[in-house]
C-alpha cells in the first residue's frame, strides 16, 4: 500500500513530465521548491519539541545535526549546498534574492506544520509524528529529488563528472532502501532510520489504522504543491493547446506567479 502511495505521488504530471519543462520554467520550481527545503529544519525542531519517546527524539536530533555537517563553521550547510546546485544550473545570485514564496507554496509550508502540531496533540502522537517525519520529510523528498534529478543531472554531471552537492546527495541518503516489515538495524538512510523506531512502536501499538490515513494526507500535501505548475506542462502531442505551457510569469493559480 505504502509503494503505491509512493508511485501515486511520483506519477504527478509535473514530476513525470520534468524533461518537458522549459528551462526557465523548472528554474522557477526550484526556486519555489527551495522555500520548501528551507522549512525542513524548523519541521525537525517542532517534532522534537512533540515527541514523547526519547528513542525518536535522539534519532530526529541526529538527523538534524547532519543539516549542519561542521560546528566549526567551515562546512557549508545542506541549505548552502542548494544554492550551489542552483548557481551551478544558471540561476543567479540576483534571481534566488529575488524570488518570493508563491501562495500556493506558503499554504503548502502552512498545511505541513499544521499536520504536523495536529499530530503532536494525538495520544499516539509518536507514531503519527515518526510516520510523518519519513515519508513527508524523507521518503518523498528522495522521490521529489529522483524526478527533478531527471531534469537537472544532465547539467550537474558534465564531462561525466556528478557535480551536485544537495540535490544528487539528497535522493540517496533520504531514499527508502527497505519496507517497514524488513528495516533493521544495517538501515543507514533517513527514512529507514525513523522506520526502524517506527517499526517498534507500531509493534506495540493498539492500532495501527490512522498509518494509511496520515501517508495519503502526506501524498495529498504534497501533490497540492506541484499543482501549482501544472500550466507551465507543455502539451503533449495530440492534446491540442489546451495544455500549452504558459510564458514564463505566467500565473499558476490565484494570488501565484512563477517569476
Amino acid at each position: 500500500a505504502e509503494d503505491r502511495r509512493i508511485a501515486r505521488f511520483r506519477d504527478h504530471p509535473v514530476l513525470a513530465g520534468i524533461t518537458r519543462l522549459r528551462r526557465d520554467d523548472l528554474h522557477a520550481l526550484l526556486l519555489q521548491r527551495r522555500f520548501v527545503s528551507h522549512q525542513f529544519t524548523p519541521a525537525y525542531d517542532l517534532v522534537i519539541d512533540l515527541l514523547r519517546d526519547e528513542t525518536a527524539r535522539r534519532i530526529a536530533r541526529t538527523i538534524l545535526r547532519e543539516e549542519y555537517p561542521d560546528g566549526s563553521g567551515h562546512t557549508p550547510s545542506h541549505r548552502e549546498d542548494m544554492r550551489t546546485d542552483l548557481l551551478r544550473l544558471g540561476i543567479t545570485a540576483e534571481a534566488i534574492a529575488a524570488s518570493r514564496e508563491s501562495a500556493a507554496t506558503r499554504q503548502s509550508i502552512a498545511d505541513s506544520f499544521e499536520l504536523l502540531r495536529s499530530a503532536g496533540a494525538r495520544p499516539d502522537a509518536d507514531l503519527r509524528l515518526l510516520t510523518i517525519l519519513r515519508f513527508w520529510g524523507e521518503v518523498l523528498v528522495s522521490v521529489e529529488y529522483t524526478r527533478i534529478w531527471e531534469g537537472i543531472g544532465p547539467e550537474l554531471t558534465a564531462g561525466g563528472e556528478n557535480r551536485s552537492v544537495f540535490y544528487h546527495p539528497h535522493l540517496v541518503h533520504d531514499a527508502k532502501a527497505r519496507s517497514l516489515a524488513t528495516v533493521s538495524l544495517l538501515s543507514s538512510t533517513h527514512s529507514d532510520r525513523l522506520a526502524m523506531r517506527l517499526s517498534e512502536l507500531l509493534a506495540r501499538a493498539p492500532s495501527t489504522a490512522f498509518f494509511g490515513e496520515v501517508e495519503d494526507e502526506v501524498v495529498r500535501l504534497k501533490r497540492r504543491f506541484y499543482d501549482q505548475f501544472l500550466p507551465l506542462l507543455p502539451a503533449l502531442p495530440g492534446e491540442g493547446d489546451g495544455g500549452a505551457a504558459q510564458p514564463p510569469g505566467a500565473v499558476v493559480g490565484e494570488g501565484d506567479v512563477v517569476d
